[in-house]
């Protein structure tokens, strides 16, 4: 107070002053206090914790976990919101919990948990460029799938089953239940290739390209298309199971319904 009177000619009680080591830490300081206070209101209380939240204020992680026994929900998911910001965790809203964390690491330093915010954010970065690359590849592959001159070929679609692209397979199956009978020429079941394509294809993850590729098998003459039905069959979704059924009564009539059925 004297240094401001002398040297700053203002005039403050020893009471109304704050020495700190800058302009954060008195920042820090000053919503702590608020924090702290009595008349401060649950609103008040929800905004401080966001701000608390967005400075990665490490130091603030105590008052924190107490907002957790908050008996209003929203200082209690302000103080949650703000503790897993902080932390990078994601342990449930349990004070018991978030002090045994900062057991742990009350020792660190803020430009410690910056360090670890960073190699955070590189490693999210790095997977959302792998996510983009992939999903190029993904749109360049169905682009020259759906534009090439054999679009329609059945050879050309049984290949494209076995991208590593969800949405191509998906594009491949749909063409091929889709595709007329006078499309499919030659194409038989008694070839093994052609076996091992549809039947790796009812291992698809996806329900669609399953459904789709019992729809297209069934319509093939062959050798294996009995095992490429059982194979349907035996899957745990239904709707494929109801596509195998419907497919085989499409293709051989509804007595070869009744004896699945049966």
């Amino acid at each position: 107070a004297d240094k401001l009177r002398r040297e700053n000619g203002l005039d403050y009680d020893p009471s109304q002053v704050v020495v700190t080591c800058g302009g954060k830490h008195g920042l820090f300081e000053a919503m702590m206090a608020l924090v702290r206070r009595d008349n401060t209101t649950p609103q008040q209380r929800q905004l401080l914790f966001g701000a608390l939240g967005q400075a990665l204020a490490i130091r603030a992680t105590p008052v924190l976990i107490e907002g957790l026994r908050s008996e209003d929900e929203g200082t209690r998911t302000a103080a949650w919101n703000a503790l897993r910001a902080i932390s990078l965790r994601s342990f449930p809203p349990d004070p018991q919990r978030w002090e045994q964390w900062w057991e742990t690491n009350a020792h660190r330093s803020r430009e410690e948990l910056l360090e670890e915010h960073l190699e955070a954010r590189s490693r999210e970065l790095a997977d959302r460029s792998r996510e983009l690359s992939a999903l190029k590849d993904q749109y360049a592959e169905l682009m020259a799938l759906a534009g090439s001159g054999d679009a329609e070929a059945p050879q050309r679609l049984l290949e494209a089953l076995g991208s590593p692209h969800a949405a191509v397979r998906q594009f491949a199956s749909f063409r091929l239940a889709a595709m007329d009978a006078s499309r499919l020429g030659a194409l038989t079941l008694d070839d093994r290739a052609t076996y091992d394509t549809l039947r790796a294809a009812l291992k698809d993850a996806s329900e669609v390209v399953r459904r789709n590729v019992i729809r297209f098998a069934v319509r093939l003459r062959g050798a294996y298309r009995d095992e490429l039905v059982r194979a349907a069959l035996s899957d745990d979704d239904p709707q494929v199971l109801m596509a195998a059924i419907e497919a085989v009564a499409a293709a051989t009539g509804p007595d070869a319904v009744e004896r699945l059925q049966e």
